[in-house]
């Protein structure tokens, strides 16, 4: 008896020869393992190719060279109350463009960040000796035909006059569209702005009652402290100023009583000698530099008590006339001396002690 017909394309077909024999027959094995492998070489090229264009990345529009500049309204600039001066940022581009998008176009597309130049600590600084840059306007404007103002209120940044603080501009290029140019991002050089002094020209030596009670009580003592400002006006930086003064008769220096600001390391420059009657008073000499514009100030603590017999209205001292010896370029020089501080008895009240 004949077995079944085999099936076309069978993968495997079994015959019986002879009794008891199976002969395993494959049909188009060969023909169907082609087929697969050529399937799997389609899949994996169309892989590659995707995995060429994923490694490739999008393709970024090439950046143009641009430059900004930053100018002030004034330089100096006198303060007053609320904004002090308008700092304006101008960008452009040697890369010309004439069909969309313009050069023009590119430049206001980027935007521009105005900067402070700080000590780190955001107190302003010139631009040779920043630590780092503070941003004003972040995250920056868009420019107007590649013009940015910004006003500015200094006082609120720090600057009092003769403050020389230094500004930049920031600009980050944008692309309008993909493959589109873009201006570079960059920064301007630093510019300085100074804040203009209000001193007379010299050096001006001022006094003033910094900390204790202005109007004591007979049988108060104190502790007071006044403070000898010393500014300098001259348009050059001194080295070597002799600032001298004196206390008291009345109310002693003591022990680590003297301090200075804006350095607290000037104290380092200051000798103490005790003069008078009985040695009840102190000359003080205090050897400082100050920086052209800039002030500098030591602080005295004195102690000393308001007599229970003190009339009310009683003019009591407690410094003398202070001056600066200082040499500008043009020789020996001296300031005008400063004002006394005084404290005013007011005998409506008095101290415990006196009772």
């Amino acid at each position: 008896m004949q077995g079944p017909a085999a099936l076309p394309f069978a993968g495997k077909q079994d015959v019986k020869d002879k009794p008891g024999r199976t002969i395993n027959i494959r049909i188009g094995r060969m023909a169907m393992n082609a087929f697969i492998i050529m399937k799997h070489a389609i899949r994996l090229g169309w892989g590659f190719v995707f995995l060429f264009f994923l490694a490739s990345g999008p393709v970024l529009a090439d950046a143009v060279s641009g430059t900004t500049a930053v100018t002030f309204s004034s330089n100096p600039v006198t303060l007053v109350p609320g904004n002090d001066v308008t700092i304006t940022t101008t960008t452009t581009s040697t890369d010309v463009h004439t069909s969309p998008p313009t050069t023009a176009a590119l430049i206001d597309a980027g935007k521009v960040t105005i900067e402070m130049a700080t000590d780190g600590l955001n107190n302003p600084v010139p631009a040779a000796s920043v630590v780092s840059w503070v941003g004003l306007n972040a995250p920056g404007v868009n420019p107007v035909a590649g013009v940015t103002s910004l006003a500015v209120d200094l006082d609120s940044l720090g600057f009092v006059p003769g403050t020389k603080g230094g500004f930049r501009a920031h600009y980050v290029g944008v692309n309008i569209n993909p493959g589109a140019h873009r201006i570079s991002t960059h920064s301007s050089p630093g510019v300085d702005l100074t804040a203009a002094s209000s001193c007379t020209p010299g050096v001006n030596v001022g006094a003033t009652l910094a900390s204790g009670k202005g109007m004591p009580n007979p049988g108060d003592s104190g502790p007071w402290t006044f403070g000898i400002s010393v500014q300098n006006c001259t348009g050059v930086n001194l080295t070597g100023v002799k600032v001298q003064g004196g206390a008291n008769g009345w109310a002693y220096v003591g022990t680590n009583s003297i301090t200075t600001a804006p350095d607290s390391s000037d104290v380092n420059n200051v000798t103490v000698k005790t003069v008078g009657k009985k040695e009840k008073n102190s000359v003080i000499t205090w050897i400082v530099d100050i920086l052209d514009g800039a002030t500098k100030t030591i602080f005295v603590t004195v102690n000393g008590p308001i007599p229970c017999s003190a009339p009310d209205g009683e003019i009591r001292f407690i410094s003398g006339e202070w001056s600066a010896v200082y040499d500008d370029g043009s020789g020996p020089q001296k300031s005008e001396y400063s004002g006394r501080v005084s404290l005013t008895v007011d005998a409506s009240a008095v101290n415990e002690s006196c009772q």
